[in-house]
């Protein structure tokens, strides 16, 4: 049941992914309807999970404060926007940042294993960077594209 939760949770987490970009500078009235659309995602989200849900999305340039601790924050570039869910105790937090460089990212890898986190893929491929960790069930995923130099870093834990 846990892996069919996070499936479901990682089908909306997406969903929030792509709305992200679009979440930029709102007016109140854009504000008001992000709100319903939270609200309304987490009564969804709660039918189909039977247990709690909350949805955050974000504009800004900070690192988001439900962000655990051992997850190193990310000092380079500028923070877009960030979307938080947490449902049934599990978080999804994903986080959209422009004006990173590849050693920028390369940095933050080392830093992500120095936290204690065992690096499971890495991957480069026509100028995408891609970092999978884990910190025993708990994942760390960083994605950068060298030809825009955006990175998206996703987490996936308790």
């Amino acid at each position: 049941m846990r892996k069919f939760l996070r499936g479901i949770v990682l089908v909306v987490l997406a969903i929030l992914v792509i709305a992200l970009p679009l979440s930029g500078c709102k007016s109140t009235k854009e504000k008001i309807g992000e709100e319903i659309g939270e609200s309304l995602t987490e009564k969804y989200m709660e039918g189909i999970s039977g247990g709690n849900v909350d949805v955050d999305i974000e504009a800004g340039d900070k690192w988001p404060k439900d962000m655990p601790k051992r997850v190193p924050e990310f000092k380079k570039g500028k923070i877009e926007n960030s979307s938080v869910l947490k449902m049934s105790g599990t978080w999804q937090i994903a986080i959209s940042i422009s004006g990173v460089k590849e050693n920028d990212f390369n940095d933050y890898a080392a830093r992500v294993a120095e936290a204690g986190y065992d690096n499971v893929m890495s991957a480069k491929y026509d100028g995408v960077l891609s970092s999978s960790n884990l910190h025993g069930e708990n994942i760390l995923t960083m994605t950068l594209d060298t030809s825009t130099d955006e990175m998206m870093i996703s987490y996936t834990g308790d």
